[in-house]
């Protein structure tokens, strides 16, 4: 008898231990996760203020009007209860559509783009069973590039082309909704600031550093 009930206790201390690791396991994999993701919208970038400097002496300030262009991005990352880590890269479109120097103002036609890379962190809270909040920001390195842009009264190749790399950064806020237990929705702003591109050949142009913003939505998976 005494051996059975060693037996039972036995077996009962092992079922125990089995279940506490079972629901420890499950609980682990509820709270922590890796995810891919990717985002479209566009960004709210109207303009971009430059200096043109002629040479001896002769510079003008001008600026370079635009329209909304797409601003999108693909992300992968790993989740847990209250945060998320993730590496993104993200794109977006520059639409020109006016150019000013001095009292000069003309219309123009020229896209460019810019593009980024960055390692992201988010705080994330749950709101209920389906919606979510996160907010955060990343760091990385990032490139822009603006065509040649022309003033064509004066036959003025005043704008560029222009371009530059380096150091990026971006803070984002955002409401999620989940769709599934591994599939989920949001919309998020993004405040981004990128490289001042820059031409120093010819007819120099100096564009200011520019911090803007971009409303996207989201969609992502577990995995």
């Amino acid at each position: 008898m005494k051996r059975s009930n060693g037996a039972i206790v036995h077996a009962a201390l092992t079922a125990a231990v089995l279940a506490t690791g079972a629901l420890g396991a499950a609980a682990a994999s509820a709270e922590s996760y890796r995810y891919w993701g990717a985002h479209l919208g566009a960004n709210t970038l109207d303009d971009w203020q430059a200096r043109v400097d002629f040479g001896a002496g002769v510079a003008f300030d001008g600026r370079a009007d635009m329209k909304r262009g797409l601003h999108g991005g693909l992300q992968v990352g790993h989740a847990t209860e209250h945060a998320r880590y993730e590496i993104e890269y993200e794109r977006g479109a520059l639409r020109v559509e006016k150019l000013a120097l001095g009292p000069v103002t003309e219309a123009a036609d020229g896209r460019g783009h810019y593009d980024a890379v960055f390692a992201n962190a988010y705080r994330t809270d749950r709101l209920s069973e389906t919606l979510g909040t996160f907010f955060g920001g990343g760091i990385g390195w990032g490139r822009v590039e603006l065509p040649e842009l022309m003033l064509g009264s004066f036959d003025c190749r005043c704008f560029g082309p222009a371009s530059k790399s380096g150091f990026a950064w971006q803070l984002r806020a955002g409401l999620e909704y989940r769709l599934t237990p591994v599939q989920a929705v949001s919309v998020q702003y993004t405040w981004l600031a990128l490289p001042a591109p820059r031409r120093d050949a010819g007819v120099a142009v100096d564009y200011e550093r520019r911090r803007f913003g971009a409303l996207s939505l989201a969609y992502s998976r577990r995995f």
